[in-house]
C-alpha cells in the first residue's frame, strides 16, 4: 500500500501538464530539485529532503528520482510514478545522474532549477560540467 495523497489520475495530469510546458519551451528533459516540485509530481513527503533530490522528467518516458539509497523504504511506500535510483553516502546524486545520462543527452536541451533551495551552487555547477547536453536552460519557477 502506498501512502501518497494523490490519485494516479492526478499524478498523470500533473506530469502531462509539466510535459506540455516542457514542449512549449522546447525542453527534452528537466531536472527538478525543489522539494515542493518533487512532492507535486510524485507525492513524496518525508524528512529526507535535507539531502539532495533530483527528479528527472523527460518529455517522454519514465520519471527517475535520484536521492540517497537509505530513503528506499519511504520512496517505495509513497512514490509509484517514478523509477528510484539511490546513491550511497560515499557518492553524490550528481555521480548517479551523470552515469545515468551518459550518452543520452548530448543533443538535448535540459532544464535545471537553478534557483531551487534543493540545488546548491556547487551541485548545479557539477551537473553542468559532468552531464553532456546541447544546451542548459534555467527552469526555476516553471511549475
Amino acid at each position: 500500500m502506498h501512502s501518497n495523497p494523490f490519485t494516479d489520475d492526478e499524478l498523470r495530469r500533473r506530469v502531462a501538464a509539466t510535459r506540455a510546458e516542457m514542449e512549449s519551451r522546447e525542453l527534452d528533459l528537466v531536472m527538478l530539485s525543489a522539494p515542493e516540485q518533487v512532492f507535486y509530481l510524485t507525492g513524496l513527503d518525508h524528512w529526507g529532503y535535507f539531502a539532495p533530490h533530483l527528479l528527472l522528467v523527460p518529455r517522454e518516458g519514465d520519471l527517475t528520482l535520484v536521492t540517497r539509497q537509505m530513503e528506499h523504504v519511504a520512496i517505495h511506500n509513497q512514490v509509484r510514478n517514478a523509477t528510484f535510483i539511490g546513491h550511497l553516502d560515499s557518492e553524490t546524486a550528481v555521480d548517479i545522474v551523470a552515469r545515468h545520462l551518459t550518452g543520452k543527452t548530448a543533443d538535448k536541451t535540459v532544464g535545471l532549477e537553478m534557483g531551487s533551495a534543493g540545488l546548491s551552487y556547487a551541485m548545479g555547477e557539477a551537473l553542468q560540467q559532468r552531464v553532456d547536453v546541447a544546451r542548459w536552460v534555467d527552469v526555476t519557477g516553471m511549475l
